[in-house]
């Protein structure tokens, strides 16, 4: 190379710099293309591609397999067809928007329900975590269809479980400016797992229902969402120490969209005796998957559905929501109204009559953790939650903070005055 001169080695050093840069450009648009790269770009350590010495990634993935449904699964599915009708008859018109009962791809789901058929329902929801109509709840069927989902499920879960340790300051925060890349994975998860179960006083691994995919570290099956749910249970109870709220105050959290109920799970496992009451308010197809996985999870007789006797755990369609003030809280309790990711995706008017709810329970707190990219979906643009509350003069501010856990997500915690 020396005796090449200056001028044309500097200039093949530029021509060789494009390429790769070019090359790597082209792969990632391919992956994102592919709807790959949605689950890339959320990582918070993309450094850890090409600067850590040693595999970090080093977990396989691991494919949850259905089972045969037994006598307490069908039990079950009769309730839920009964709750869901009640639930239709209660919510009319269906003004879902993106999440619309319309959609083909919650057939499988709705078939069994309308031919009340709960044979056949319990058959699907033991293995519904590989289903189309969870998706966007969790990552569904894309676990056993798409080809990355075998590497990038895996480094999703590590990225965020090693973000979690550092908001709980159990490993120091990585900085890409100085130290050493994946320092917290160097020897291992398993330690770290321990650790965290530690601070946190409850186990992570994730109930084994409806199938499950992820990886296991220390013998615990840890899910793409369930990070997240751990993450969002434990800033809640930070979110009502820093709000001035008494440590051993009982809890009653109201959450909005309670996705397949996993934010639910765990906020039960991290508040254990303090949690009173937990009602989640969600469509009537939704509230037949929460109303599964956390009969199976925490057990059918602490739950309760639409048009049961109220039980510790209620899960209720969108109807219900207005009727919850008139369940006045116990002296000296915490109220919490929770919504992560779903206010977003909801049709305006939908989100704003929550909010407004919301704007009335007087002393209460208001957990929310979105997206704000304003996505058109169907030509309509997704809804910005702090540009909503801005609308509801009752909310008040308390903290604003991006996620410590997923890229460009944002928490917010309000308290009405």
């Amino acid at each position: 190379m020396r005796s090449i001169p200056r001028p044309l080695r500097w200039a093949a050093q530029r021509i060789t710099l494009w390429a790769v840069l070019a090359y790597a450009k082209g792969a990632l648009r391919l992956l994102h293309a592919s709807g790959h790269g949605q689950l890339y770009e959320s990582l918070r350590r993309k450094q850890w591609f090409y600067r850590a010495g040693y595999s970090v990634f080093r977990h396989p993935h691991v494919l949850g397999a259905s089972r045969v449904p037994g006598r307490a699964d069908v039990e079950i599915a009769t309730r839920l067809i009964t709750a869901w009708e009640r639930a239709t008859r209660a919510d009319g018109a269906d003004t879902a928007g993106m999440w619309s009962s319309a959609n083909q791809e919650l057939r499988e789901l709705l078939e069994p329900i309308e031919k009340n058929d709960p044979d056949h329902l319990a058959n699907v929801l033991t293995g519904m975590f590989h289903s189309r109509f969870i998706q966007g709840m969790a990552h569904g069927f894309r676990h056993r269809e798409w080809v990355a989902s075998r590497r990038l499920v895996p480094m999703t879960i590590e990225d965020r479980l090693v973000s979690l340790a550092e908001y709980l300051g159990i490993v120091p925060a990585e900085t890409s400016e100085q130290g050493e890349s994946a320092a917290a994975a160097r020897n291992g998860l398993e330690d770290l797992v321990v650790k965290l179960e530690r601070a946190l006083g409850h186990s992570l691994a994730f109930p084994e229902v409806g199938a499950p995919s992820g990886i296991r570290v220390a013998d615990r099956l840890l899910t793409m969402r369930s990070m997240e749910h751990i993450y969002a249970a434990a800033r809640i109870k930070r979110g009502a120490r820093l709000a001035g709220l008494a440590d051993e105050a009982p809890i009653s959290a109201v959450e909005i969209g309670g996705g397949y109920g996993g934010l639910c799970y765990w906020i039960t496992l991290q508040f254990v005796q303090r949690l009173r009451r937990y009602r989640i308010v969600d469509l009537a197809w939704v509230n037949v998957i929460q109303g599964y996985f956390l009969c199976r999870a925490l057990g059918a007789d602490r739950v309760s559905l639409f048009g049961e006797p109220p039980r510790q755990i209620e899960v209720l369609p969108t109807s219900a929501v207005e009727a919850l003030p008139a369940m006045s809280p116990a002296k000296g309790e915490t109220r919490v109204v929770i919504n992560q990711d779903s206010l977003p995706e909801m049709l305006p008017e939908v989100a704003r009559a929550y909010l407004r709810w919301t704007g009335r329970q007087s002393g209460a707190l208001f957990y929310s953790y979105q997206q704000e990219s304003a996505n058109r979906v169907n030509g309509i643009p997704q809804n910005i939650v702090h540009q909503l509350c801005t609308e509801v003069p009752s909310l008040r501010l308390l903290a604003r903070d991006l996620s410590w856990t997923r890229d460009g997500y944002t928490e917010e915690l309000y308290r009405v005055a």
